[in-house]
């Protein structure tokens, strides 16, 4: 017998409708080489989270240097507004050192005097204080050298006599810097300590850093040595760029495979600036895009596909990067101009794809072409544009599956399909797929439905479970519709497809269909002449 109840109760429903979340597009994976001056340790080959802009310096090296990924993020960073995505960022080609003691150039804390043959008979700082020869400097009469022994560096006034000289004189001098030569280039992370480890040194207040030569300038302690850890990444190999899938953990851009685990992000626009334009290189980003479910852009290689009809002549070579006939890779041409400065337009084309999908009145399902660049201003090869003449190098391009840049208003891309345009590749594309945009809002819909699928699995196969699913997905498709991602779509449970000894195995089988909304990429407009409009005139 139920409990007594002379009144009113509410009792919850178990079945709540449960929202099937969008998986995020706008996450950037990008892999490249630091340059020098990096603040913070890098750990290589680790797919590292970056969401501001005042962080690049810091965690990946002067934004200065043309080729690395200072550069690159700096130049991406601009294309963002209000909202920043998350990028996750693989950095390649980074050695650490450990500390280690090292000792000072030989002649770091010598004075050389004007004249040899020298006879000292005072030396005094720079506050007036009289030095004390042999505990506080010896010198050498011969050469004219003095070694301070002192421990700060200073300027200092040494009277002396010389042979040949008529009398004494009075010069001011000061020792070379103490300088310690790590023997690389591209260096960050320095830390500097005592010969102890005890005692850690401020940069700028002990030391000062070049750090694209490498070389350390003490500014205090001149006279002890010192223990140096730092970082480098002279030279970056395309091998260092590619990485491998089969090493624990993974390197290079495979990488990437490990950032859901590592940081709870996967990126969906996947770039390697700088290297994408290399067949080699290119073949690994497509490995790995297919495998996330992404979207990458390929750079022109402006070495040799440095004009229009060498760029679509490219589509028919496999052995080049621009040979792809994949859904899931774009293809870019030329490069971008930033003042004197020449860069991958994969870099704005990364930042543009993320803004665009995080903007509220836009979003994923929206083409990049037409969408402002910011930060750069001119092509480093022309491209001639016109939206009616098809023999127009921007149509010629598009047409080959090859996006580029008008000048409209300002720098804007210019295209809308992805690298199987012209071609169905193995890469599994249908029609609707030729796009960007449609192939994107394919994969959330997959990818969202089967992440919310989650919840249910586990469950008992009851008739309010099937109910449950078959709106919670519909609900789904619906939002999407009225937000214009698709022009509609449904779920629902065909028992004719569910066999009672697939249901008794527990596999059950559900359908959905939809249909992504195409961007507007050619409109025909048929026009006549109508001369009855004549008889108008006059009247």
């Amino acid at each position: 017998m139920a409990n007594y109840l002379h009144g009113v109760e509410t009792v919850h429903k178990g079945d709540v409708p449960k929202n099937v979340s969008e998986v995020k597009t706008s996450i950037i994976g990008i892999v490249g080489a630091p340059a020098a001056g990096w603040k913070e340790q890098i750990a290589a080959d680790t797919p590292t989270v970056l969401t501001k802009q005042t962080d690049i310096t810091k965690k990946f090296g002067s934004t200065a240097t043309s080729g690395k990924l200072g550069s690159y993020l700096s130049k991406m960073y601009e294309q963002f507004t209000n909202q920043v995505p998350v990028v996750i960022v693989v950095p390649v080609g980074v050695e650490t050192v450990s500390a280690a003691s090292k000792n000072l150039d030989a002649g770091s804390n010598v004075i050389t005097l004007a004249h040899t043959a020298v006879t000292v008979s005072k030396v005094e700082d720079s506050a007036g204080d009289t030095l004390t020869v042999t505990t506080d400097y010896v010198v050498t009469s011969e050469t004219g050298e003095i070694e301070i022994k002192k421990s700060l560096p200073d300027t200092y006034k040494v009277t002396y006599t010389y042979t040949g000289g008529s009398e004494a004189v009075t010069e001011e001098v000061a020792p070379a810097p103490a300088t310690i030569t790590t023997g690389k280039t591209n260096i960050g992370a320095v830390a500097v300590t005592d010969p102890t480890g005890e005692t850690t040194y401020t940069e700028d207040e002990d030391y000062t850093v070049d750090y694209a030569t490498g070389i350390i300038t003490l500014l205090k302690d001149i006279a002890t040595a010192k223990k140096v850890a730092y970082q480098y990444a002279d030279t970056v190999e395309d091998s260092d760029i590619i990485g491998s899938n089969d090493s624990t953990p993974r390197t290079g851009i495979y990488a990437l495979l490990d950032s859901q685990t590592i940081t709870g992000y996967t990126p969906k626009i996947i770039i390697a600036p700088g290297y994408s334009q290399k067949k080699a290189v290119a073949d690994a980003l497509l490995a790995v895009t297919n495998r996330l479910k992404a979207r990458c852009y390929i750079d022109a290689d402006m070495s040799d596909t440095d004009t229009v009809s060498k760029a679509v002549a490219a589509r028919m070579n496999s052995s080049k990067a621009f040979g792809f006939h994949e859904k899931r890779l774009e293809l870019l041409f030329p490069a971008l101009k930033s003042g004197e400065e020449t860069y991958p337009m994969s870099v704005a084309a990364a930042g543009v794809r993320a803004r665009t999908d995080m903007d509220a009145s836009k979003g994923y399902w929206w083409s990049i072409s037409s969408q402002a660049i910011y930060g750069f201003d001119a092509l480093s090869v022309p491209v001639e544009y016109s939206i009616n003449n098809s023999g127009a190098d921007s149509q010629l391009l598009n047409a080959a599956g090859i996006v580029t840049v008008k000048n409209v208003g300002g720098l804007k891309f210019c295209g809308n399909m992805n690298s199987s345009f012209d071609s169905n590749s193995s890469g599994g594309n249908t029609d609707h797929e030729i796009f960007e945009v449609t192939m994107t809002v394919g994969d959330v819909i997959e990818e969202s439905i089967e992440y919310y699928s989650e919840q249910r699995i586990d469950q008992p196969i009851t008739t309010p479970w099937i109910d449950g699913l078959v709106r919670d997905v519909s609900n789904f498709l619906i939002t999407l519709a009225a937000r214009g991602a698709i022009a509609g779509g449904r779920c629902w449970y065909d028992p004719a497809e569910n066999a009672p000894t697939q249901l008794m195995a527990g596999h059950v089988t559900f359908s959905y269909d939809d249909a992504a909304t195409p961007p507007a990429d050619r409109i025909t407009y048929q026009r006549s002449y109508n001369v009855e409009y004549l008889a108008n005139l006059g009247k």
